[in-house]
């Protein structure tokens, strides 16, 4: 009687064993399709921490043209629906890609430098509010600057200038954040799709 009982149990426990080993497939399964691997063509934050004083809350950033120093809606750069907003000092981001008619090619006429492969565009982004008085931006705690670009396919830059240097950067297409160390010259040293741990959204008056 005991050896039927013994038996009996080690099969239970046989059977569950596999009931369960279809469960966590099914399970890992279900997480694959669930949570697929996000598009790097479209950048998410929310919650955010953003260093700023006096006001905690800015909304509507738009696009800061360098040289014309004038705010320009998002949506004539960016697809979809993009929003920069700060509410009780928390980023909340959404950019899809930018348009094509915005984005440049890589084009470096001065120094060494190698751009591979050479038909690559991106895409650099300013932030600013509608009057153009506060101007967002990324910093590393050391000082150093992150510039936030996007291009059309993976890239590598390598090479020096009297302006500026590339350490052999390797852009991914989509949404980058790019570090740069100011200098003479100035050399950009690594990019990633993350934001740098080290690193903060910062609004300051312009």
């Amino acid at each position: 009687m005991k050896n039927w009982k013994h038996w009996a149990f080690v099969a239970v426990i046989a059977i569950v064993g596999i009931i369960m080993g279809f469960v966590a497939c099914d399970n890992d399964n279900n997480k694959t399709t669930d949570n697929p691997v996000p598009d790097p063509t479209k950048l998410r934050l929310s919650g955010i921490t953003v260093n700023i004083k006096d006001t905690p809350t800015l909304n509507n950033f738009g696009y800061f043209e360098a040289g014309t120093d004038v705010y320009k809606p998002l949506s004539d750069y960016i697809t979809g629906t993009p929003k920069v907003e700060i509410n009780d000092s928390k980023l909340t981001l959404v950019l899809d890609a930018p348009k094509e008619s915005v984005m440049y090619a890589i084009n470096i006429p001065y120094g060494n430098i190698v751009v591979n492969p050479s038909d690559a565009k991106w895409f650099f982004i300013a932030l600013c509010t509608p009057d153009s008085a506060y101007y967002m931006g990324i910093e590393n705690h050391d000082g150093t600057e992150v510039s936030l670009v996007y291009v059309d396919k993976d890239v590598n830059i390598n090479g020096t200038s009297s302006a500026i240097n590339y350490s052999n950067i390797s852009l991914k297409r989509g949404w980058n954040f790019l570090e740069i160390t100011s200098g003479s010259p100035n050399t950009y040293t690594k990019a990633a799709q993350t934001q740098p741990n080290s690193s903060i959204w910062t609004v300051i008056a312009y």
